[in-house]
């Protein structure tokens, strides 16, 4: 997809979302709810085309490789992008206690030693550049 595309397709999009927010005034309430879904669906319509995907945090259309996997989701994508949920996962995990964290590991080493060797046995490549890269720093 060219760039050219995307800033067409963007534009689009904002044009619409215009003519929505025109519409939210002119309409009555009744037949406002009806219009809103249409031009919603149309939207979506014309954003799958293009292989895109609005963010429902941010609300801004990026492509599908910006959205994380979920089958279960009728899309096939999450609702939020990835930026997104990084972003909320961070806050989400800043709000952890790290001391009971740290409790827990010390307390069970052998839970965490185990997760270790599933995961380096699942992703051994991984591993390996982890190591490198963790011997790099030693040196």
């Amino acid at each position: 997809m060219e760039a050219n595309d995307r800033a067409y397709l963007l534009e689009r999009c904002l044009r619409l979302e215009a003519r929505i927010a025109e519409l939210e005034w002119k309409l009555k309430i009744s037949d406002w709810a009806e219009q809103r879904q249409q031009l919603q669906a149309q939207m979506k319509a014309q954003l799958h085309e293009q292989n895109l995907k609005e963010c429902s945090d941010c609300g801004q259309a990026k492509p599908l490789e910006a959205f994380r996997v979920d089958r279960a989701k009728p899309s096939g994508y999450r609702g939020r992008c990835k930026a997104c949920q990084r972003r909320i996962d961070r806050k989400r995990d800043r709000k952890r206690d790290p001391d009971r964290q740290r409790a827990f590991h010390a307390a069970h080493p052998h839970k965490r030693r185990e997760y270790q060797q599933r995961w380096k046995a699942r992703n051994p490549q991984k591993a390996k550049e982890a190591q490198d890269k963790s011997n790099q720093r030693r040196r």
